[in-house]
């Protein structure tokens, strides 16, 4: 029968060394599986964000809101701590995560101001934040509310996936302002989860009548400045600032952390630095990366300030709609070209192109011919001469132009409130000044 096997069979039967080596094989395999980790490669329903095939109704925002986002309590949604903190224990991204988090509830809860150095808390400090049921809710986007440099009301659409990156306003400590060590308005962050925890606060003066409440957040991913004291970035040095991902062990900075979405200013476009390539940055195999990305990060990023105008009047100063990140942008207003500074310093300097004077007489020329009765405004100005406004003469209205006024004082008023009706639109910031400032959605 065993000839008959043999002779069957399409090569000859292991022997006693090949047995061996797949023993060992084996045994090596087994010992590099326990040294990484069953679950070296994270899950898709492990991470902090819903998947793209899920469904999330987004309530109606308020137009007086901040930032619009869901909070759904479903089984999708739900996330139970300690089984997902279980899960992600390999994953540095998770390192402190439970501590960091009841610690950025406490300062919320407790009203303390956010420095993004949140204090390292007693456990005693920690237990008057209850996480109801030890489960936070992930969800799918947020949308962040903002007013432009020309006061216009505007909407970022943010998730993790595709558009994650934020700005918001720094609070760097005033000694490295001071230093000068390449001071910036602005922190950077990637967004890693869309959260929502539902908290019982026991840090108040009495625990009676203590309910949950619905506290939003971010986890988020710091960016951090990487520009050189030697090649200052901006409009001076005519270079794009620059930011790379934070690494803990080299930086002596947290990489992760947690803010409130009312201190985002909008997304940032971030433009990466192919001839940096890339690396991981401290940070392996984690569900804080998207998988397409390939466990790798690029080591810099440009910032496109250049990316649309609201974007571009926060990295230039002057926006009459940032009213309320006015020091943020009065920062750059010092950061100007020598050739710009001399020509705002003296207004009536000679033009630095000679083809400038030809082109400004042609559009005299043209102004004068179409307005004839501001021709003798235009000669003075070209000969340098003086003239009085008011001995120039203009055409009066014509007949069907004129207006029965009574009252004077009535009719100008009318007149005001006509013209402004006819410039002025729904969202051009017509509204009372007070308004604006007790409207959330003016913040930014």
């Amino acid at each position: 029968m065993a000839s008959d096997f043999a002779a069957c069979s399409d090569g000859p039967l292991p022997t006693s060394v090949s047995i061996g080596k797949q023993v060992r094989r084996q045994h090596i395999m087994h010992v590099v599986r326990e040294m990484v980790g069953p679950d070296n490669k994270p899950k898709k329903n492990n991470r902090a964000s819903l998947p793209f095939s899920a469904t999330e109704r987004l309530p109606r925002g308020s137009p007086t809101a901040p930032y619009q986002m869901s909070h759904e309590t479903n089984a999708e949604c739900r996330i139970n701590l300690l089984t997902w903190l279980a899960e992600n224990q390999r994953d540095p991204a998770f390192k402190g995560f439970y501590r960091k988090l009841k610690t950025h509830l406490y300062y919320r809860l407790a009203g303390l101001p956010y420095d993004g150095d949140e204090a390292e808390l007693s456990d005693e400090q920690l237990q008057k934040v209850v996480i109801v049921n030890d489960s936070i809710y992930r969800h799918k986007v947020i949308r962040i509310n903002y007013t432009t440099y020309d006061l216009r009301r505007e909407q970022d659409s943010l998730n993790p996936r595709t558009h994650a990156d934020i700005m918001m306003l720094a609070h760097d400590d005033d000694d490295e302002h001071a230093e000068g060590v390449l001071a910036h308005p602005y922190w950077y962050a990637r967004i890693i989860g869309v959260l929502h925890v539902r908290v019982v606060w026991l840090g108040g003066d009495t625990f009676e009548g203590a309910r949950p409440q619905d506290v939003d957040l971010l986890w988020i991913r710091w960016y951090g400045r990487a520009n050189s004291v030697s090649n200052p970035p901006g409009w001076k040095g005519k270079r794009l600032y620059r930011v790379g991902f934070v690494d803990e062990k080299k930086d002596q900075s947290p990489a992760f952390g947690f803010i409130d979405p009312s201190k985002v200013i909008r997304g940032v476009h971030l433009i990466p630095m192919f001839h940096r390539r890339k690396s991981s940055n401290g940070l392996h195999n984690s569900i804080a990366r998207p998988e397409s990305d390939g466990n790798l990060d690029w080591n810099y990023f440009n910032i496109n300030m250049f990316v649309d105008r609201d974007m571009f009047m926060r990295f230039r100063g002057g926006g009459v709609g940032h009213k309320h990140t006015r020091d943020a942008t009065d920062f750059f207003l010092n950061d100007r070209d020598p050739l710009d500074i001399i020509r705002r310093e003296d207004p009536l300097s000679e033009s630095q192109d000679p083809n400038d004077d030809a082109e400004l007489a042609d559009f005299r020329a043209v102004y004068a011919k179409n307005f004839p009765e501001m021709a003798p405004a235009l000669a003075a100005d070209v000969e340098g001469n003086d003239i009085d406004p008011d001995t120039i003469e203009y055409d009066d209205a014509t007949d069907e132009e004129d207006i029965e006024l009574g009252d004077e004082d009535e009719g100008e008023e009318e007149m005001e409130e006509d013209a402004e009706d006819d410039v002025l639109g729904a969202e051009d910031g017509e509204d009372d000044e007070d308004e604006i400032e007790q409207s959330g959605f003016s913040m930014y």
